[in-house]
C-alpha cells in the first residue's frame, strides 16, 4: 500500500477485513509483498505438479477414486476465487494465480501423456 494515496489505503483495508480470517493471514501476504512472490511461484509450483500428477492419473485410469480428488481441488481452489470475484467484483491476483496454476497443470499433464514422459 502506498502512503502517497489515503483514499486507495482505506479502501483496501475495507476489503482486508472482508476476507476470512484465514487468507488476511496466509494468503493475501504472499500476493502483496513482492519479496514474499518466490515462495507463492514455489508453493503454486508445487501445486501444478500434483494437479498434472492427478490429472494424469485421471485420464490413464478413468474413475479409481481419483476424480473426487481432482473435484475436491478443484472445489478448493476455486473457493478463494469466488471469494475474490465477489468481493472486487472483477477478478484480481488470487483468480491469476488459481487459473494459471490450473492451465499448467493441464499443459503439463497432456504434454506428460502425449509424449508418454509421464
Amino acid at each position: 500500500m502506498s502512503a502517497m494515496n489515503p483514499d486507495t489505503d482505506s479502501e483496501a483495508s475495507e476489503h482486508d477485513a472482508r476476507w476470512p480470517q484465514w487468507m488476511r493471514d496466509w494468503v493475501l501476504p504472499y500476493m502483496r509483498e513482492s519479496a514474499l512472490w518466490p515462495v507463492l511461484f514455489a508453493i503454486a509450483g508445487h501445486f501444478v505438479i500434483v494437479y498434472a500428477l492427478m490429472l494424469v492419473s485421471v485420464w490413464r485410469d478413468g474413475w479409481d477414486g481419483t476424480w473426487g480428488w481432482v473435484a475436491f481441488s478443484v472445489a478448493s481452489s476455486s473457493a478463494p476465487a469466488i471469494w475474490e470475484l465477489s468481493l472486487f467484483k472483477r477478478p484480481g491476483a488470487i483468480n491469476l494465480v488459481v487459473a494459471l496454476t490450473w492451465i499448467s497443470a493441464l499443459i503439463i499433464a497432456w504434454i506428460g501423456i502425449e509424449t508418454g514422459f509421464i
